[in-house]
Parts: C-alpha cells; structure tokens; sequence
C-alpha cells in the first residue's frame, strides 16, 4: 500500500498565487471563527488577546495545509492531500475526469468522478483564462489521470 507521505509518481501541485489566494481566505476565516469561539468563551476578564491565542495557531496550520496540497498519480490510485484530509481514489474506480464549470471565479477545479461519488481536488486547478490561450499544466495532469484509468479524452 502505498501511503500520501511516500506516493511515487508523477505529482501536480497548485501555482504559487493560488496557493497565496488560499493563505490569505484561511487567513479571513481563521479570524472569523476565533471571533466566534471568543465570543462565546465566558467574558469573566478575558482580554481581546485570546483572540489570537485562537486565531494565529488555526491559520498557521491551514496555510501549511494549503501549502502542501498536492494530487500524485501512483500506479494504482490517485493520491490528492487536500486541506483537511487525503484522499486516496483507487485508479480502477476513475469513471471521468474533468474540470468544473460552475462559479464565475478565475479558477476550476479537477472534478474525479467514481462509482462511489466526486471528488473535488484542490491541488490540480486550471486558471480558465490561460486555459483558452494555451495548454497548463493542469490539463496535462487531467490527460495523465485519464490515461491512466483507460478512458478516452
């Protein structure tokens, strides 16, 4: 079995302002939820400094979380570390590959469908603007996935 720590084969990480973009959301949401949690601590005498004793540990871990994500394309499965767990889609299971078309954003994200669902990957997106203009990165790695499941482009 091959774990996500030590996948060998080819491996598709996000581009560095994706990854930046992701850093700075986790950044608004870490604040957000330790509002949250501040607000409902008791008030008996906490200063607003527990707000970051919340805040900066949370964000710390999700930007490293969004700094590692990554899809590797072992010989038997596809192995895609996301923000909050890793997911290891056997290649067997692959039914289709695509991107998605939803949203009026500037990226899409690689849509892996399986018997038993969809699976949303992160680490491969595809800027829809360099998509019309040229081949990315992120197509090869959709072509590599399909080929590697047998199916047709």
């Amino acid at each position: 079995m091959v774990t996500a720590e030590h996948a060998d084969g080819p491996t598709w990480r996000p581009s560095v302002s994706y990854r930046v973009v992701n850093t700075v959301i986790l950044a608004v949401f870490a604040v957000a939820i330790s509002l949250l949690a501040w607000g409902a601590l008791p008030t008996g005498g906490l200063s607003g400094w527990w707000l970051l004793v919340i805040a900066v540990p949370l964000w710390l871990w999700l930007s490293y979380r969004a700094w590692t994500l990554s899809a590797t394309l072992t010989p038997d499965a596809l192995v895609a570390r996301g923000l909050l767990s890793v997911q290891r889609i056997p290649v067997a299971n692959i039914t289709a590959v695509a991107f998605s078309t939803g949203g009026r954003g500037q990226w899409a994200l690689l849509i892996v469908t399986t018997r038993r669902g969809r699976h949303v990957i992160l680490a491969v997106p595809r800027s829809l603007a360099a998509a019309r203009t040229r081949r990315v990165e992120a197509d090869v790695a959709a072509d590599a996935i399909r080929a590697a499941a047998g199916l047709s482009h």
